[in-house]
């Protein structure tokens, strides 16, 4: 495409028109001629668009979202568009920009994923129909026709299409009729074992409605509610040292509430480190409260980053230390990621305890106060300016702004002046203040 172009504008700048192409794409701190070349320049700004969109949150970002997943679905596979083999699953997807920028990463090894819901299997030895068909070795265009198949009987698992006893293919399956399930009226045995994968569990003798969290069962109490569903109150608060699971519980089918609950029947870069001074227990508390603090701070020397965190009560004994190094290679430290990876570290620690103090079951959420030195570490990911792909610290910014965005909590930030030991004239009064001595 650029060849006329080229032979016309090469000689104008005092080169020759056959100068070889490698050369001439070859940037100029390379010693070439550095123009751009027309197919990396549509990759680069494929995958920005890819990147920039998923982490500022835009509209554009939910549609390729959407587009992606609805490939996901139609490829019937597991795993999202480019994390598949191209050469495997190309054929089952349809045409567009999508699979076009699918096709341009593979050729040039581009390893992209995106966090997308996988399909689950449904029962033991189950598995989907796609990876079925592949691994039977069938060809490309066998492979597109049993595709179509299975998306006409609307059918991912392989127990999508068999009987209830998974020993052999339906009839309807056979005869491309799709299954219209009905439901029996009749009510089924009791379950074989206890399964701690399932959360919620009822006792009859006790009326209680337990919650499995971690190692522990939390109770809610029954409300004083007559409607023909029972009613329980989650506890806003509890103690760590509860009582062990009645023997008459049952698995119990839940419905969330802004309020209450009804019950109806029977990330591998931070934290590298956490250590915890005083109760845990006081910790959740004082996080349901709204009195918690966290504060960080980064370091960088000799092309190394570290960051240290800690989150502490009104009273400062009930301590969480985070310690972690900055991930990326030393070209890509600097002082700001350092400091962005302690605001990290300390999100991430939130986001656990609020799945152990249950935050996401609460109309309201609590308010955290966040406190660093690094003003400009504070601004990328709290401010709401829009984040460029090929910017500093996208990576880190971009996980951060995603963890604010489905966090539980308020988070406030604050900035805090460093180093406030040298100046003990000056020091502020507060926890912050304290804390950054």
């Amino acid at each position: 495409m650029l060849s006329p172009v080229l032979r016309a504008a090469l000689p104008k700048a005092g080169i020759c028109r056959t100068f070889p192409r490698a050369m001439v794409y070859t940037p100029i701190a390379l010693q070439g001629v550095g123009v751009s070349h027309p197919y990396g320049l549509q990759v680069i700004k494929h995958l920005d668009m890819l990147l920039r969109h998923s982490a500022n949150n835009t509209k554009t970002g939910a549609f390729l979202e959407a587009v992606l997943q609805a490939h996901q679905l139609k490829t019937g596979t597991s795993y999202g568009l480019f994390q598949q083999a191209y050469s495997n699953t190309s054929i089952l997807a349809s045409d567009t920009w999508a699979k076009r920028t699918w096709s341009e990463l593979d050729s040039l090894s581009i390893h992209l994923e995106f966090d997308s819901p996988y399909l689950q299997p449904l029962r033991q030895g189950d598995q989907l129909l796609v990876n079925l068909f592949i691994n039977s070795l069938v060809d490309q265009l066998t492979l597109k026709w049993l595709n179509w198949c299975r998306i006409f009987l609307h059918a991912a698992n392989l127990s999508d299409i068999l009987n209830a006893e998974g020993t052999a293919i339906t009839l309807q399956a056979w005869k491309g009729i799709r299954p219209e399930h009905c439901a029996d009226r009749s009510p089924l045995g009791p379950w074989h074992s206890v399964n701690l994968t399932w959360k919620w569990q009822y006792s009859p003798s006790t009326n209680t409605l337990f919650h499995h969290e971690g190692q522990i069962w939390i109770p809610s109490e029954p409300t004083s509610s007559t409607s023909r569903q029972r009613t329980f109150y989650l506890p806003r608060q509890f103690n760590l040292d509860l009582p062990p699971l009645p023997a008459d519980a049952v698995r119990a089918s839940v419905s969330v509430f802004p309020s209450r609950l009804a019950e109806s029947g029977s990330h591998g870069w931070v934290p590298e480190v956490i250590t915890i001074e005083g109760s845990e227990d006081c910790l959740v508390q004082a996080l349901l409260a709204g009195t918690l603090c966290a504060v960080s701070d980064g370091s960088y020397k000799a092309k190394v980053g570290t960051a240290c965190a800690h989150i502490l009560t009104e009273d400062r004994s009930d301590i969480i230390w985070i310690t972690c190094q900055t991930p990326g290679k030393f070209e890509d430290q600097s002082s700001t990621r350092s400091e962005l990876i302690g605001l990290m570290a300390s999100l991430l620690v939130l986001e656990w305890m609020s799945q152990v103090a249950q935050l996401k079951l609460f109309a309201s959420q609590p308010s955290v106060e966040m406190a660093c030195d690094g003003l400009i570490a504070l601004d990328k990911p709290f401010s709401e300016a829009h984040l460029s792909s090929s910017g500093a610290q996208f990576d880190l910014a971009s996980t951060i702004r995603a963890l604010l965005r489905h966090l539980p909590l308020q988070v406030q930030r604050r900035h805090v002046k460093g180093h406030l030991d040298k100046h003990r004239a000056f020091l502020p009064t507060g926890l912050v203040g304290a804390a950054q001595c």
